[in-house]
């Protein structure tokens, strides 16, 4: 996985490129953690237009960083999925 992160006044976007794995976990903690600290943005949003494959553990970080945005009372969204990433994402009701 690669991620690019991009931050303007209002949305913190983190673009996932690659296969979004269990393997990942070290760098998400990392962007989890900049998303708990980063108090101006009030959207967070992951751009999954660029993921290809996405396990259970990359699901349940993804629930972990939006329960971060949240908690710090920003909104989360996930976007741009498409193929077997998307259909997961519809299972698990996170889109």
């Amino acid at each position: 996985m690669e991620a690019a992160i991009e931050k303007t006044n209002t949305e913190f976007r983190v673009k996932i490129l690659g296969s979004f794995t269990f393997r990942d976990k070290k760098e998400m903690f990392l962007i989890t953690k900049q998303i708990e600290a980063a108090s101006a943005q009030k959207a967070v949003v992951f751009d999954l237009s660029g993921c290809d494959f996405i396990d259970s553990a990359a699901l349940g970080m993804l629930i972990l960083a939006g329960k971060a945005a949240r908690t710090r009372k920003a909104s989360f969204a996930i976007t741009g999925a498409v193929g077997v990433v998307r259909e997961l994402l519809m299972i698990t009701k996170l889109v």
